[in-house]
């Protein structure tokens, strides 16, 4: 399980004031310049802004309720890896070129199912968000359960933020990806903003949509007025 003194190493800063986060105790991080605490739960730290605006309560609170549920089904996990039936992994194949050991973030990750593929085909340098902790501890228990010799508090590495507000250095990640999650963002343009922050120069941005054409319609201009290349598989 992660402690306070080991997260602390990769590179937090504090969603309020973007002061760097050191550790309060175990478990908790400290953030010096505006004086926050920031909590870890059961190896996740919980690294959301003072004020919470109501829209992102009833997100988070209803899949606090959902992933009571559902968070600890990873079929499409076990099944879907290698095959990719549905083509929904299709948005991986731009990752292959990357090394194993590249710095990876998901965004709005639910029950971490992406990245979780993603670890069974190698990669080892995974983060993985949400601003829910239910899905996320969902699946840290798996990867437990399932990644002979693995620790969840290793790869991947679970945190609960918010996509708009990343609590990350700017230029960590080479790369950063969210899947159908775009729509849940009260400002998609921020949260864009966020993901191509934290790349380092030259690093990858995907955002992959469900298949609603209305989202073109906004990620398009967005990319275009933020510079960032888009990918069309088809």
């Amino acid at each position: 399980m992660q402690k306070a003194n080991e997260i602390t190493g990769h590179r937090l800063i504090c969603p309020d004031c973007k002061g760097k986060l050191s550790a309060a105790d175990r478990d908790k991080l400290y953030c010096p310049r505006c004086r926050r605490e920031f909590e870890i739960l059961g190896g996740i730290p919980v690294l959301l802004p003072g004020e919470i605006p109501e829209f992102k309560q009833i997100e988070r609170d209803f899949y606090e309720k959902h992933f009571e549920g559902v968070g600890h089904n990873f079929g499409f996990v076990e099944t879907d890896w290698e095959k990719n039936t549905y083509g929904l992994l299709d948005f991986m194949d731009v990752m292959e070129a990357l090394p194993r050991e590249a710095s990876i973030l998901e965004l709005g990750a639910g029950n971490g199912q992406y990245s979780l593929i993603l670890s069974k085909r190698g990669f080892r340098n995974l983060t993985v968000s949400d601003l829910s902790i239910k899905g996320l501890a969902a699946a840290k228990k798996y990867v437990e359960t399932n990644q002979p010799g693995g620790s969840a508090g290793e790869n991947p590495r679970f945190l609960v933020f918010d996509t708009e507000q990343i609590p990350y250095e700017s230029g960590t990640f080479d790369m950063v990806f969210l899947v159908a999650s775009l729509h849940h963002l009260p400002h998609p343009e921020q949260g864009i903003a966020e993901m191509k922050r934290c790349v380092k120069p030259g690093g990858l941005v995907i955002i992959a949509t469900e298949p609603n054409p209305w989202q073109y319609y906004i990620i398009r201009p967005i990319a275009r007025l933020l510079r960032i290349r888009l990918i069309d598989k088809s």
